[in-house]
This record gives C-alpha cells, structure tokens and sequence, in this order.
C-alpha cells in the first residue's frame, strides 16, 4: 500500500506535464469552420459533420447568438474542403439526432477552405420543421376566415354575387359539362388520326434536320445572292434608270403611230387571204385535157 501511495503521488504530477507538452509539441490538427443557422434543433455537442454522408469530424460546440444559433465544427485538417461550401442539417428521420453536412466535395484545383471559416446565413440551410408541416393547413383555413381574406366581408360578397349569377343556370352547366365531354370523345375516337399527323409532322420536322448541310447551302446562296445585288445596287439602279429612259422615245413612236401598224396589218392580212385562195382553186377538166396531149408526146 505504501508503494502505491509513493508511486501515484509522481503519476499525478507527470501525467499534466505530459499532456502538456504532446499539446505544444503536436498541437491539435483540426480545422474548425463555424457556421450560422436560423435554428439547430437536436443538433448537440458530439453530433457528426458528415461529406457526402462519410464522419468527417464532430460538433464541438452549439451557442445561440441573437437571431440564430452558431455551431461550431471540427474535422481533420487533412480533410480539404471548397473554400465556397455550404452547411446543411439533415434529419435522417423524423425523430433522433441530426448531423450536419458539408457540401460540395473538393474538386482538383479548388480553393481550400481556411480554419476558422463562418458560413452566413445564406450559406447553411435546415429541414423543414414538423410543427411547420402541421402549421400549414391551419394557415390555409385561416387565410379564408374573418381574420384573413374576409375580414371585410369580400369573400362573402364574392360567394353571394356567384350564386346570384349561376342561380337557375343549371340546364345550362349540363349542357356545358356533356358538350365538353363530347369535345373530349373527339380526340380518343380519332386517336389514330392524330398520331398519325403527329408522326408525319414529325417527319416533316426531321426533313430538314436530314438535309441539314443542304439548307445550309441554300441559305447561304441566298445570303451570296442577296450580298451581290446589295454591292451592285448601284450598277443596277442606273441600269434600270436607263432603261426607262430608253422606253420613254418607243413609248411616244408607238403612241404617234399607232395607226400605221393597223393599217399595215390589215394589209397583210388581205394579201395572205389572196394568196390562200389561188393556192386552192380546183382545176378544169379542159385544163387537164390540154396537158394529156404534151403528156401523151413524151
């Protein structure tokens, strides 16, 4: 018992000095971001930091800070990460402890983040609540109630105004509701119809994109053609400008003589009729005895 004694008193001593100086000589080799969330629930000291849902490192520590909360993290310092990374809390179920993400990985040739880096606001997120999900529906009935919408009466003078003008169309909302029906009748009997047009308008479509080379030379001799008469606009306008002056003289001969051609044309007519007629007369039988003799001789 005595050894015991004269052995523990210098363990008690050692023991400070040696922790002491393994922490001055190999330090703690951590990074520690701190980041900012509006809320951190059953996220605790000891909660895991987590990179594509691999422990990177722990929470050391949760400290409220006016309007969100400031959670500090600690992860091995040869773990690199993006110097832009965002902070996320995942609930991994509804009930039990939450971890907090770290992402995107790092990526060859990124920016590393430094020690001591604060994510914002803007650059953490957390899940939505269960009291929120269970809020929502009481804000929808709310939102309708005299507090809401109908705080001066609108949505009731909405309702009363639409029963007044839909009051006795009944037939008429039939008749409307089987017309629609038929209009829907339309489509599913003609089914075949319609894909069928679908599929040529298809291959209409791919036509071009076929021929995609060729359009694109028939656009660019249009652009070619179009470029040439722009650049001999020019050559062109005086062209036609001396056209028109040389119409100009013909216009006024043929105005003044007019009637020269008619006549001249009538005249030619009068002679081919001549010449149509003699070509056609029948001969005379004296004219065909005349010519035996002579015929006869030879």
């Amino acid at each position: 018992m005595e050894l015991v004694r004269k052995l523990a008193v210098p363990l008690v001593v050692i023991a400070p000095v040696t922790a002491a100086v393994l922490t001055m000589v190999g330090g703690d080799d951590s990074k520690r971001p701190v980041a900012h969330f509006p809320r951190a629930v059953s996220v605790y000291e000891g909660s895991e930091v987590r990179v594509l849902g691999v422990a990177i490192g722990t929470v050391e520590k949760v400290t409220p800070s006016g309007t969100d909360v400031e959670v500090t993290m600690a992860y091995d310092a040869d773990v690199n990460l993006p110097a832009d990374a965002k902070a996320a809390i995942v609930a991994p179920s509804i009930v039990g402890d939450r971890f907090v993400q770290l992402t995107p990985v790092f990526r060859e040739g990124d920016e590393v983040m430094a020690d001591n880096t604060e994510l914002e606001l803007t650059q953490t997120a957390v899940p939505i609540e269960l009291d929120q999900i269970f809020e929502s529906p009481d804000t929808l009935n709310v939102a309708p109630g005299p507090t809401g919408a109908n705080q001066n009466g609108a949505l009731s003078d909405l309702l009363a105004v639409t029963a007044d003008n839909f009051d006795g169309q009944g037939a008429n909302f039939n008749s409307t509701l089987k017309n629609f029906a038929k209009l829907s009748d339309t489509p599913a009997n003609n089914k075949e119809e319609l894909f069928g047009s679908a599929e040529q308008l298809g291959k209409f479509i791919e036509t071009p994109a076929e021929n995609d080379q060729t359009v694109r030379d028939f656009n660019q001799s249009l652009s070619d053609v179009s470029a040439l008469l722009k650049g001999e606009r020019e050559e062109l306008s005086a062209s036609l400008k001396n056209l028109s002056t040389a119409l100009t003289p013909v216009s006024t001969f043929v105005t003044d003589n007019r009637e020269v051609p008619g006549g001249a044309t009538s005249r030619a007519s009068t002679a081919s009729r001549r010449c149509w007629s003699s070509s056609v007369t029948p001969r005379t039988p004296s004219s065909r005895s005349a010519r035996s003799p002579s015929t006869t001789r030879r």
